[in-house]
C-alpha cells in the first residue's frame, strides 16, 4: 500500500481549518422586535437565521457570514455567546 506524506503547507493549511472548525464559538440569536416595516432583503435575513416569530431563538456557530448577517438586522435580534 502506497502512502502519500503532506507537504508542510498542506499540513499546516489542513490543521489551521480543523483548529478553526472545532474552536469556533457558538452564538444564540433572539428576535426582540417585530420585522413590520423591515425591508424584504432584511426580511430574508430573518428567515435565514432561523427566526420567525418574536421570542424565537436560533444557535449557530459564530462565522463570518453569520457576523454579517447580524450586523444587517441586529436592531431585531439580540445576541449572546454560548460555550
Amino acid at each position: 500500500m502506497h502512502t502519500q506524506l503532506l507537504s508542510t503547507e498542506e499540513f499546516l493549511l489542513i490543521k489551521f481549518l480543523t483548529d478553526r472548525y472545532y474552536n469556533m464559538a457558538k452564538i444564540k440569536i433572539t428576535k426582540r422586535k417585530s420585522s413590520i416595516g423591515s425591508t424584504a432583503r432584511q426580511k430574508a435575513t430573518l428567515t435565514a437565521l432561523g427566526l420567525g416569530k418574536i421570542n424565537s431563538s436560533a444557535e449557530h456557530e459564530e462565522t463570518d457570514q453569520i457576523k454579517g448577517m447580524i450586523r444587517k438586522v441586529n436592531h431585531l435580534i439580540s445576541v449572546e455567546k454560548i460555550k
